[in-house]
């Protein structure tokens, strides 16, 4: 259940309660082996009481990425790519990087791909493009650019995490706009020379 601000405030605190419990056990656990008995053990409240707000733990999941995913389109409305890639790439990073354990742990670890997949899987469906990116022809070349912007950009900063995170937010956010948008930017210089 998303939180609206008017509800009662024993909503909230139990909702909150919910979604505390819930990503502390993300950051300890595989999603398959969360149990809502533990969750709302956790949360300090009963199981009739989490069936209330949430039908199933998946629908608890998919509120959280939906959290996730309207904060980010939010933040990068109105932006397309190529035009926009630095600025997509800067808040894709950015983004991330203020994000908590939870967020990491649906992002980065392999047991998680999945639904990290299908949140960048909305995101590549809802972006806007150019209608027409020069050097690129048809469908399946554009569904190759993107494809190579999307996973070099999760590839960094799953790196970045894996890794401890090294160097500031900042550096990793210029190398991954350096490394993706140099990428694209040569593909683009490319197809002028042709």
């Amino acid at each position: 259940m998303r939180l609206t601000g008017t509800e009662d405030l024993r909503v909230q605190k139990t909702i909150d309660g919910i979604y505390s419990a819930f990503e502390d056990l993300i950051c300890e656990k595989d999603f398959d082996k969360i149990t809502v008995k533990e969750l709302c053990d956790r949360a300090r409240v009963n199981k009739k009481t989490f069936y209330r707000y949430y039908p199933t733990i998946n629908d608890l999941l998919a509120e959280l990425q939906d959290a996730y995913y309207e904060d980010f389109m939010e933040r990068t409305a109105g932006m397309q790519i190529p035009q926009d890639l630095k600025e997509i790439t800067r808040e894709f990073c950015m983004f991330s990087a203020r994000q908590g354990k939870a967020y990491e742990r649906i992002t980065c670890a392999p047991s998680y791909r999945t639904m990290s997949t299908d949140m960048k899987e909305r995101i590549l469906e809802e972006r806007p493009e150019s209608p027409d990116i020069d050097g690129i022809d048809g469908e399946e070349e554009r569904a190759m650019l993107m494809a190579f912007i999307t996973e070099s950009t999760l590839a960094i900063y799953r790196k970045w995490v894996a890794a401890g995170k090294p160097v500031s937010a900042e550096r990793m956010t210029e190398m991954a706009i350096s490394l993706v948008c140099g990428g694209v930017d040569n593909l683009m210089k490319r197809a002028e020379n042709e």
